[in-house]
């Protein structure tokens, strides 16, 4: 997966504070003073650092490698060496008996065995290669947000640390509840706290062992109403930012969370809207908690621009992610509108999302949580006729 191009995954992070614009030089300088220098590693041993994004070989950062427009982008590369513990033993093992052997004894002391094991390990050190992770970067200084080609907390973790160390910025995970708190004025936001998710059964007692966090419960709540809004309506929308598009979300649907049965439910492969099961799951309480969106609109020509990817409840992230082909100009335009592309993946979600969130917390909810209600009762009803 590449930020360069063809299908990608991508999380987003928020830059708590201030944002230097791409043009200011104390990118370039904290880059490479925190570059990835080659290093010799031991057993267990870790080495990270910066890296030129599409080239995670190189570390010296200028100015036409490194910033295109507004975006700021690099490479997070990190080198681990793990000795595998089952090989060592066995190393060890045979070791221990061979020398048994030469020495014409039973046992061997304590020591000896401490020794031959160090042994053992700097050995298989030298033959042992290190395994290489990189993690793409885009950093999009008017928006404040960063975007990531990974979804691994424990090597988010280390990107977070190092981000902070280099450039001494705080960075804030874009999950639904974030998301939430990014778009809402705080007194809208305070009752999210209060009530995340909604009730699709009035009265449904759900088991503590389906209970969700509140940040899965929110974004279930997002994408469930999402659904039943396309189903309902045309198939279209139109938002203040990103202009009007067409949405199918019909493809893949994970449904997640019941008073009984088993915890998660999936829906594929052919129109899921006129499958027997979806008013099943949602009758006795399920609702989504991943799912696949394609989203085209028309840009003026004979060509549609085509976004798809897929999404999850809680993280927000994009995996899977097409965006459309940008061929106009130079090398470096075609990068440009590439990047622009995959930014705008997350301006349609923010448009849809503070839509439901204003809707959700408004006076107007109960009216459409009732309209919700009744029409998974005429999909039961469908479906049992």
């Amino acid at each position: 997966m590449s930020a360069e191009s063809g299908a990608v995954t991508l999380r987003r992070l928020f830059i708590k504070g201030k944002s230097k614009a791409s043009s200011d030089a104390s990118w370039i300088e904290n880059l490479n003073a925190n570059a990835f220098a080659d290093r010799k590693l031991g057993p267990d041993e870790e080495n990270h650092g910066w890296a030129i994004l599409g080239n995670e070989l190189s570390t010296n950062f200028n100015l036409d490698n490194t910033v295109n427009g507004k975006f700021v982008t690099f490479s997070l590369r990190k080198d681990t060496k793990r000795i595998q513990r089952t090989m060592l033993n066995l190393k060890v093992k045979e070791r221990i008996l061979e020398r048994m052997k030469e020495m014409e004894t039973d046992t061997l002391p304590q020591k000896q065995k401490v020794e031959i094991k160090a042994e053992i390990i700097e050995e298989l050190n030298k033959s042992t290669e290190a395994s290489l992770q990189i993690v793409q970067v885009i950093v999009d200084t008017a928006r404040k947000e960063v975007f990531v080609t990974c979804t691994s907390d424990k090597l988010i973790e280390s990107f977070i640390t190092l981000f902070d160390k280099t450039f001494n910025v705080k960075l804030l995970e874009a999950n639904s509840m974030a998301c939430a708190e990014n778009l809402l004025e705080a007194d809208v936001f305070e009752k999210i706290l209060d009530k995340p998710g909604i009730e699709l059964i009035d009265g449904l007692e759900v088991h503590p062992d389906f209970e969700n966090s509140p940040e899965a419960k929110l974004g279930s709540g997002f994408l469930t109403w999402l659904f039943y809004y396309l189903q309902a309506g045309d198939g279209h929308w139109k938002g203040p930012h990103v202009g009007e598009f067409g949405i199918l979300m019909e493809d893949y649907l994970l449904f997640e969370g019941e008073a009984l049965g088993t915890k998660q439910t999936l829906l594929k492969k052919g129109l899921v809207n006129q499958c027997a099961e979806l008013a099943t799951v949602l009758r006795i309480g399920k609702q989504i908690a991943k799912a696949k969106l394609t989203l085209a609109r028309e840009n003026g020509t004979e060509a549609t621009e085509v976004w798809s990817f897929m999404i999850n409840n809680m993280k927000f992230d994009l995996s899977s992610l097409k965006v459309p082909k940008f061929s106009d100009g130079n090398s470096a335009a075609r990068t440009l509108g590439r990047y622009n592309y995959l930014i705008e993946a997350f301006e349609i979600l923010d448009d849809l999302y503070l839509h439901y969130l204003e809707l959700r917390y408004s006076r107007k909810w109960p009216a459409a949580l009732t309209e919700i209600r009744n029409w998974i009762q005429l999909l039961q009803q469908g479906r049992d006729s």
